[in-house]
């Protein structure tokens, strides 16, 4: 028997789990759970769906009361809400037995007001699960406590022999987001590689859910002005990571082309003080003149900026594409040296067969007159 009802209580418990919104991998920061055990042989639940609120915010809570008894059948068991902060929601009653043939896990039945409501007998071993909701009243200051507290009774006594609280805290978002796009140089060449990065910074005092990125390069496709393709992006290059507030790192898969989707791509949440970095590279066509410029552009949104809205970005001006060749220099012709002229050679004419002679005589006549005057 013991056995049975172990099993009834795994059951209530997964009850309690499903419509009280708490998943593994949810974004919800804490969770009031109070659970204690009656002397009467009741086992009392008590849960709220988020441990942090704000105003008019609508919050789901969750009771559950169990026979914990092999033989006692309990009659006429009867809830009391009081509530501190919030109202309750009229008509979001509902409830159901562990074993009910009428109000069961599948077929919910409805109770029209929280004015002490009695739900009837309660079998041994089974469990009434009750699932309402209430709204955080408007003038909640951040700081503040929203509560419901929970009792629950019997035929048997006019005591409420089980009492628990459920609580959450008031915060009211102060939305501030960073985001920024970065590239890995300033300056790039034909047919090189160029690497750029994402980072939204979550700076706000609650989570960011459902964060979207799109990514926009006018230069990847042929929207350009001129319908001129400048950069190709390198498939497979893009990685996502989610850093926490410790600088823990979490890999977050991301099809590869989120580049192309004009809707952008869900990231998830993020944690106050945590941050989303995506990476990938764009290759440089050849064709690129010089003294382009490429840029990159980014959005994101999520519901606390405003589901419809994106948000403005930085616009990140990334390179100038090559710069201007150098001229190559001409090269200095080598002089070629002028030679001397050769020097000019006067010729005498060639003497004939009787010039010299006639020269001879002409030249020792004077010389033997001169001898005889001396002589005599």
């Amino acid at each position: 028997m013991i056995e049975k009802v172990n099993k009834f209580l795994a059951k209530s418990l997964s009850v309690i789990l499903a419509f009280s919104g708490i998943f593994l991998g949810s974004n919800v920061i804490s969770t009031t759970l109070s659970t204690v055990q009656g002397t009467s042989g009741y086992t009392l639940t008590n849960v709220v769906d988020k441990g942090q609120v704000k105003p008019n915010e609508t919050l789901t809570y969750t009771a559950v009361v169990t026979n914990q008894t092999t033989d006692t059948t309990f009659n006429d068991v009867t809830l009391q809400f009081q509530t501190d902060g919030v109202n309750l929601v009229s008509g979001s009653g509902e409830y159901w037995f562990s074993d009910g043939v009428s109000c069961r896990v599948d077929n919910h039945c409805n109770f029209p007001d929280f004015n002490f409501p009695n739900f009837g007998y309660l079998n041994p071993g089974t469990s009434l699960n009750v699932v309402y909701k209430a709204t955080v009243l408007p003038g909640m200051q951040s700081g503040e406590y929203v509560r419901i507290t929970t009792s629950v009774k019997d035929h048997s006594s006019d005591n409420w022999t089980q009492t628990l609280t459920a609580e959450s805290r008031v915060i009211i978002p102060d939305i501030k987001i960073g985001f920024f796009t970065f590239a890995d140089r300033s300056s790039v060449k034909p047919n090189e590689e160029l690497g750029y990065s994402i980072r939204v910074n979550n700076l706000s005092n609650v989570p960011l859910t459902n964060v979207y990125v799109q990514d926009y390069l006018p230069n990847l496709t042929s929207s350009t002005k001129d319908g001129k393709a400048r950069v190709d992006y390198i498939s497979g290059s893009t990685t996502v990571t989610r850093i926490s507030d410790k600088g823990q790192r979490e890999t977050i898969s991301i099809v590869d082309n989120w580049i192309t989707k004009p809707d952008g791509v869900n990231l998830g949440d993020l944690n106050p003080n945590w941050t989303f970095e995506i990476k990938f590279r764009v290759k440089i066509r050849g064709d690129v003149t010089n003294g382009e410029v490429l840029e990159n552009v980014a959005w994101m949104k999520c519901p606390e900026e405003g589901l419809d809205r994106w948000k403005t970005t930085a616009v990140q001006v990334v390179a100038i594409v090559t710069p201007a060749p150098t001229p190559t220099p001409i090269p200095t012709p080598t002089p070629v040296p002028i030679p001397a002229p050769p020097p000019v050679v006067t010729q005498l004419p060639k003497a004939g067969p009787e010039t010299p002679i006639t020269l001879a005589l002409m030249s020792i006549a004077p010389i033997g007159m001169a001898l005889r005057r001396f002589l005599s």
